[in-house]
């Protein structure tokens, strides 16, 4: 299993020194940040697989930073961890496109479970990166009969021009 590393932004020092040795316990990687501004110095430098993230930060807050991360395309799962835990506060997080939203306290066994549900579903996902890195390597790849046959079953169900085929490269959708 890959190393997966957590990005923990948080002010409170306890809380987050506590979360990252549980989170350590538990065979994550953990890095503390205790403002936005600092989060974001870390994560143009580094790559995190998910990001705990307090609402009431100084300075700028959780909810602004969330949604400036993704006008930056950031897409790193993001988890909130905070003590706001009113339905209306609940729904806004979750609409800014945070992953899930856990209110404090809360319970380390509970956060390593949500962790786990979030990352399950980012690793179905069929990433940009993973589609970028599979067209370098395409020259690598022979495309054989069984391709061959399947689009000529698909072109019979579908419409006969929906598929075309590019000499020397394959088939594409149009």
């Amino acid at each position: 299993m890959s190393e997966i590393k957590i990005l923990i932004v948080e002010d409170n020092t306890t809380i987050s020194k506590n979360l990252k040795r549980y989170l350590e316990l538990k065979n994550f990687i953990a890095e503390i940040a205790d403002s936005a501004e600092i989060a974001d110095k870390i994560l143009d430098n580094e790559n995190f697989n998910l990001i705990l993230l307090d609402i009431g930060l100084p300075w700028k807050n959780g909810k602004d930073f969330l949604e400036y991360l993704r006008k930056k395309w950031n897409n790193t799962p993001i988890i909130f961890l905070t003590s706001r835990d009113s339905d209306e506060d609940m729904i806004e997080g979750l609409e800014l496109w945070a992953d899930d939203y856990i209110p404090k306290p809360f319970d380390y066994e509970i956060v390593i479970a949500r962790i786990n549900s979030v990352l399950r579903r980012y690793k179905k996902e069929i990433s940009a990166t993973k589609i970028w890195e599979y067209l370098i390597n395409f020259d690598d790849f022979q495309l054989s009969r069984n391709t061959d046959i399947y689009v000529w079953y698909l072109r019979k169900k579908l419409w006969k021009d929906i598929i075309k085929t590019k000499k020397w490269s394959g088939y594409y959708v149009d």
